[in-house]
């Protein structure tokens, strides 16, 4: 098969005394997949150019320099074996990119899956992803120069962050109806964002964080009857972010590790008669610790009708335990969201 797409995006963003951004985006991407022998192998790349006008309107910040053209160039190839047929298989492969802020960066990954018996599957991986470089990481300078002399620096060099992640994960499907995957993982993180002094009390962004998270999520799907069915997942994580050696970040590296320990959502859906649909979800969310943030536990509910194949009526409600609970805080605002109940009508052709 061969896939061909572009886009064209022009964004406007415009925030009252602080900035406004006009931003110009090309984007085309292709890709190929083919068999081969006991091989299947799938590659592409992809060209984005993105070009922006900024202005700096207040004294709060500042975007040095206000315009920038970004370039965006890459491929990657994968290719599966099939060692054993049915049985055994390693999937290899790699993304190879080019951008304006970091130069080249490649992003290889290895995968194997076992199946051990026709209901079970084992499967590990091992990949390193990079995470590039933004206007905000590179030319961020506060407060605007135009009104006071900055005390946060803009950073050209900074780097991209990285990772290397490993996983295991296995699934079993006990009855033709039930199944269970399982998955635990580790992440090693390096040159993560910090928040460095300077001589003068003056600060700036570079790469001088490391640190590891790690966890496991436990996801169930049991289809009860052929009209109704329920799936849910727990998650586990823990993240621990500390200085790298060099390093003087002056949050000590509290600012990139702020997420919940422990996450849990559960579904159920039905097909009720006269072409209606019920859905109901179950949300817990732990706490957040910088700034402490309190958990939450909300529900949402759906009831959509389908008089014809192509034509959808729907009511949600969202969040509906409070009238209004806090999902992120910063030392002086809380981001609040409410309870809320809407309509949808959906036509497609």
């Amino acid at each position: 098969s061969l896939m061909v797409q572009a886009y064209y995006d022009r964004t406007h963003r415009f925030i009252p005394d602080v900035f406004q951004e006009d931003r110009n985006t090309f984007d085309v991407e292709l890709q190929h997949q083919l068999r081969w022998g006991e091989h299947y192998i799938v590659y592409g790349g992809n060209y984005r150019f993105s070009h922006d006008e900024i202005g700096n309107l207040g004294p709060t910040l500042a975007f040095l320099p206000d315009n920038r053209s970004v370039h965006l160039v890459s491929g990657y190839l994968q290719d599966e074996w099939h060692i054993v047929p049915d049985k055994f298989f390693l999937t290899a492969g790699s993304k190879f990119e080019y951008n304006s802020f970091s130069g080249f960066e490649v992003q290889p990954t290895g995968r194997f899956t076992w199946l051990p018996a026709p209901n079970q599957t084992v499967w590990g991986a091992i990949s390193r992803a990079v995470r590039s470089p933004t206007r905000i990481d590179q030319n961020l300078v506060a407060p605007n120069p135009a009104f006071a002399t900055p005390f946060l620096l803009a950073n050209p060099d900074f780097e991209s962050e990285t990772l290397l992640a490993y996983e295991l994960g296995y699934r079993i499907k006990p009855a033709a109806n039930l199944s269970f995957d399982l998955v635990g993982y580790y992440n090693d993180y390096n040159n993560l964002r910090s928040v460095e002094p300077l001589p003068g009390g003056k600060l700036t962004i570079e790469n001088k964080l490391e640190g590891q998270s790690y966890g496991a999520a436990l996801a169930a799907k049991w289809q009860i009857l052929n009209w109704w069915r329920l799936d849910g997942s727990v998650s586990l994580l823990q993240v621990d972010i500390d200085r790298a050696p060099g390093g003087h970040d002056v949050n000590n590296g509290a600012a990139e590790a702020n997420d919940p320990g422990a996450t849990f959502v559960i579904h159920s859906g039905m097909d009720l008669p006269w072409n209606l649909q019920f859905d109901s979800y179950l949300r817990y969310v732990d706490d957040l610790p910088n700034p402490h943030t309190p958990s939450y536990l909300t529900a949402d509910v759906r009831l959509a009708w389908s008089p014809r194949k192509n034509l959808e009526v729907a009511i949600v409600g969202r969040n509906l335990f409070d009238e209004a609970h806090p999902e992120f805080r910063t030392t002086t605002t809380s981001q609040e969201v409410e309870r809320s109940v809407f309509a949808t009508f959906k036509w497609t052709y």
